[in-house]
């Protein structure tokens, strides 16, 4: 039987029907605020990065009725740079659900891995469905991806984001901050350095590649941060409103941070830690550009701050010392070799300290 649709790839002007269907998918894709227009933003996303993307687009009569696209980034495993594929942004309209089209579109930009070359190819969701369906189909990242939170009041926050059984998520909540409490009783933060200045930037200038050259050596995973990537990720306001602050000396760039609040619910608020990436022979400075970081979100009155890392990974003390805590749920990170070369099965061997994975590198927020 002759399927009622096709699959093709994308073409310059199915932008205009893409980000219609993407709202009603995601109901307000992309669920921040812009201060730019969504068409914009697909257009930053898709068109203008610094690396190769793909788009296929499912047809019924004139009418798009699913798309997914995919980004390929350099990331280093290991010593070397390779091309990873990063799926994103699939969408189905419901008419056309639990038909396979989901499935032939993963697979229809498969098939054109030969256009790109990638050599890993990277999933990241937090859906119970998808979940299900890619422990299946593909292997788990080597090392464990964590979601923390930094919550200042808990009752505002209940109050705010409802959910079953408030007193058991009060009770947890409480319970983990006295733990970590006890836990930092025997640690603390390195000195940022009497050399060390702190300021905001708009652009990231070409200091930042000699930092991303000085930074690589020391992670076996993390992305390519060359500052083309940078400018694009944090730079542009088709993007978001992001804030970079970069830490540096008379040495140069010692790291940078760049954040950002989502007032999509503009009665409350949510921060966002988007990256934190510092030399690690310079402890102090990483330290130092958290607190400047929370202390411009708690004046700003948000109260709920959200970040990912590699658990226990370098800046994991750090993290706990400034209040945030791990929640039950996680986001879940999966990948697939392509060939039969598995680059990053030595990963299971390296400290966790080598792995660099925040929310940044996703396109949640």
């Amino acid at each position: 039987m002759k399927k009622p649709y096709s699959l093709r790839p994308y073409q310059p002007g199915d932008e205009t029907k893409i980000v219609p269907l993407l709202q009603g998918v995601f109901k307000g894709w992309p669920s921040f605020d812009l201060s730019r227009t969504s068409l914009d933003h697909w257009k930053w996303k898709y068109l203008d990065p610094p690396f190769p993307t793909q788009i296929v687009v499912g047809v019924c009569e004139g009418r798009i009725i699913s798309c997914y696209h995919r980004h390929f980034p350099k990331v280093k495993v290991g010593d070397r740079l390779h091309t990873a594929s990063i799926g994103i942004d699939l969408a189905v309209h419901e008419d056309f659900r639990r038909s396979g089209v989901s499935t032939e579109m993963i697979d229809f930009l498969y098939e054109r891995d030969h256009e790109v070359g990638p050599q890993i190819n990277h999933f990241f969701t937090g859906h119970p469905i998808l979940v299900k369906r890619y422990e299946k189909r593909y292997s788990r990242f080597p090392h464990p991806v964590t979601s923390l939170v930094r919550v200042r009041d808990i009752d505002l926050d209940l109050r705010m984001r409802p959910v079953d059984r408030p007193w058991s998520k009060r009770a947890g909540f409480h319970a983990l901050k006295l733990l970590n409490a006890l836990k930092d009783l025997l640690e603390a933060d390195a000195p940022p350095g009497d050399d060390l200045r702190i300021r905001g930037i708009s652009e990231f200038d070409d200091r930042f590649d000699r930092f991303w050259e000085r930074v690589k050596p020391h992670y076996a995973f993390i992305l390519a941060r060359p500052r083309s990537y940078l400018n694009w990720r944090y730079a542009d306001p088709r993007g978001g409103d992001y804030r970079v602050k970069a830490a540096e000396s008379e040495d140069g760039i010692l790291g940078f941070i760049a954040l950002r609040s989502n007032a999509i619910r503009q009665e409350y608020p949510v921060g966002y830690i988007m990256d934190l990436l510092t030399l690690p022979e310079r402890p102090g400075v990483a330290s130092a550009l958290l607190a400047d970081a929370l202390r411009y979100l708690d004046e700003a009155g948000v109260n709920l701050v959200n970040l990912w890392c590699c658990r226990n990974g370098a800046n994991a003390g750090i993290f706990s010392r400034n209040g945030f805590l791990r929640p039950r749920s996680r986001p879940h990170v999966f990948y697939k070799p392509v060939g039969d070369h598995d680059y990053l099965k030595h990963l299971e061997k390296e400290p966790p300290r080598k792995i660099h994975f925040p929310i940044g590198d996703t396109d949640y927020i």
